[in-house]
């Protein structure tokens, strides 16, 4: 069963996002008995990506093995602004604060892993 702070992983393509198979998020609310999911998905320097409810189809728990292999794929700014209507672009955060030219290039770059589950 999978609980709130469980981290799972997309079993396929979300319909409407850019959200894709394989993507990694952190179940932030359980609905009913474990019957649907709000999941947040969050980039490498830790801002959400995508915040989304989703059945208990669409995602399945990791196992120890698979988060060894975790890869990333890139997330565009401009999706994270899409997804959720209010986040600005990731770029503007970092504010040019810590980065001397602005960009934080671990960003733009959301944890996965290949999907399959084994």
């Amino acid at each position: 069963m999978t609980s709130e702070l469980d981290v799972v992983a997309l079993t396929r393509d979300i319909d409407g996002t850019h959200l894709k198979k394989g993507d990694l998020g952190t179940v932030v609310l359980v609905y009913g008995d474990s019957e649907a999911y709000m999941v947040e998905f969050v980039l490498h320097t830790g801002f959400t990506a995508a915040l989304t409810d989703l059945e208990a189809a669409d995602v399945r728990p990791l196992n120890t093995e698979e988060l060894k292999g975790k890869q990333r794929r890139e997330w565009k700014p401009e999706w994270t602004r899409d997804e959720l209507g209010y986040v600005p672009y990731i770029s503007r955060l970092t504010g040019g604060k810590f980065f001397p030219d602005g960009q934080c290039p671990e960003a733009h770059y959301l944890p996965c892993v290949d999907g399959t589950g084994t």
